[in-house]
């Protein structure tokens, strides 16, 4: 059994779930949970931001239209990895638990301040 079916196995000999769709989202829900909890989690976004703090930090005056092109696909793949984290956390803690923290703040204003400027490129 693989590390997320074992995972889930553990939760369902914890928890008693409800019957029906309820029951399903519920544990949809803690499955995201578990994996936005855990620190491989934590530390794949820390490596995420500073890697796209770094392609930001090479875009200057002057650049060839290749390395640009590859700068802009760099910059957006980045932030459809924000914006998937952000969903996940949505998802796995709820929207109220992830406003309480004032850095899942900061990280949603900032994904969508990006959103915005792909939607006006």
């Amino acid at each position: 059994m693989n590390k997320t079916g074992w995972i889930l196995a553990y939760l369902n000999s914890l928890r008693v779930w409800p019957k029906g769709v309820h029951g399903y989202v519920k544990k949809f829900r803690s499955f995201f949970k578990i994996i936005v909890r855990s620190a491989i989690f934590d530390n794949a976004m820390l490596l995420s931001v500073l890697l796209n703090t770094m392609l930001m930090a090479m875009e200057k005056h002057g650049l060839d239209k290749e390395t640009a092109a590859v700068l802009e696909t760099g910059n957006t793949w980045f932030t459809w990895i924000f914006i998937c984290e952000m969903n996940m956390k949505l998802i796995g803690i709820g929207f109220k638990k992830y406003c309480d923290q004032k850095m899942n703040l900061l990280d949603g204003g900032v994904v969508l301040l990006s959103v915005v400027e792909i939607a006006m490129t």
